[in-house]
């Protein structure tokens, strides 16, 4: 193995210092743009944190001995929460989407739903710890246990929950997009699935179409229908109703910044990139003040300055560590600086970034994780 040459770069310490993921998502649609590669059962995120992973302390409470938080953070960026209140024989269970705040090395649990409150907002301390802050992001200044540990052999939470989504059925292959979570699950033909299947074939939905399902269930891991290991999946177990109503409220869009955002290559060179089991994350960062950029392709990280100038953007030679990482990310690594050499400018069309060269071709594109 080469020697790694260190960085020292004050702004991009933060930057590589992040618990961040990507959704699982199916190949690149006939008539669609490409759609992010499914992620190994495991890899390493940004701050060397491997991902899916699961986290439990005692908060303090203020009229109970404690709250045992169970918090489970899932690759496709969806988290399960367990609330126990000790002596209380209360608890409380939920799940929404997770993002990583990259200018100050937060995690945000997000409900899911529109017009709501953020669930919880925990700093990453980078060592197999996340401590709860304010809900103002602000440090809780406190001789009281306020962390949250990597617990390693503990199995992913199954909430049970009142559910709602997009239900469609096809070929056996029943799915679900969850509206608080906002991805795409096998329906387990269990429970009292068959209910669910009755109702929607007898409403005729033209081609497929969805519909809006609600019952009592949870999101489990279950055997994956196409392949070795386990997927989340949804099982059915007090079915409600089925409906045409909308499923889900939309939520705030994402404004097309580019800064400061946390943007997972997903397509390098018209080819789709996804991390080896255990590799790390292929990502692009661009900090505002100093205008620095991190990079990386799945092995080392690639650190310099950039110039933008309304749509036009340039990448300043970029300065990287040196290890020796297997096929494909040492290839994966030459095509980034390659392409951030070239790149002339740069869009955005909805939750993907493009660079694009002097005559105009995309030549990498990347998946918003997090944006301002």
């Amino acid at each position: 193995m080469r020697p790694v040459l260190s960085l020292s770069i004050p702004s991009l310490g933060l930057a590589l210092g992040l618990t961040l993921a990507a959704c699982t998502t199916d190949p690149r649609p006939a008539d669609g743009p490409m759609t992010p590669p499914a992620m190994p059962a495991s890899y390493v995120a940004a701050n060397g944190l491997s991902l899916p992973g699961s986290y439990a302390g005692v908060l303090p409470c203020a009229d109970c001995p404690g709250i045992r938080h169970e918090l489970t953070l899932r690759s496709d960026q969806s988290y399960a929460l367990r609330r126990t209140y000790l002596e209380r024989n209360l608890s409380e269970e939920s799940i929404g989407r997770w993002h990583a705040d990259p200018a100050r090395r937060t995690l945000i649990l997000g409900s899911g739903e529109a017009g709501t409150p953020e669930v919880l907002r925990l700093e990453i301390l980078g060592n197999g710890t996340l401590r709860l802050l304010d809900r103002t992001g602000q440090p809780i200044t406190s001789t009281l246990p306020y962390e949250l540990t990597r617990q390693l052999d503990a199995p992913p939470l199954e909430p049970v929950l009142p559910l709602r989504g997009a239900f469609t059925y096809m070929a056996d292959a029943p799915r679900l997009t969850e509206c608080r979570t906002g991805n795409s699950y096998p329906v387990a033909m269990e429970g009292e699935y068959l209910a669910l299947e009755r109702a929607y074939l007898a409403a005729r939905p033209k081609a497929a179409a969805p519909l809006t399902a609600e019952f009592k269930g949870t999101l489990a891991e279950r055997p994956r229908m196409d392949g070795p290991g386990t997927e989340p999946t949804i099982l059915v177990q007090r079915f409600d109703r089925l409906s045409t109503e909308r499923a889900c409220d939309p939520g705030v869009p994402a404004s097309n910044t580019l800064t400061n955002g946390y943007w997972r290559l997903i397509v390098l060179e018209d080819k789709p990139v996804a991390p080896a089991e255990g590799g790390r994350e292929p990502h692009l960062l661009l900090l505002p003040e100093p205008a620095r950029y991190a990079a990386n392709a799945g092995c080392n990280q690639i650190a310099g300055g950039y110039r933008l100038e309304g749509d036009k953007l340039r990448f300043g030679e970029g300065i990287a560590t040196r290890m020796a990482c297997p096929e494909p990310a040492m290839s994966h690594e030459a095509a980034l600086m390659k392409v951030l050499k070239d790149t002339v400018r740069w869009q955005i069309d909805g939750d993907r970034l493009s660079l694009l060269d002097e005559a105009g071709r995309q030549r990498a594109q990347f998946l918003a994780v997090y944006r301002p």
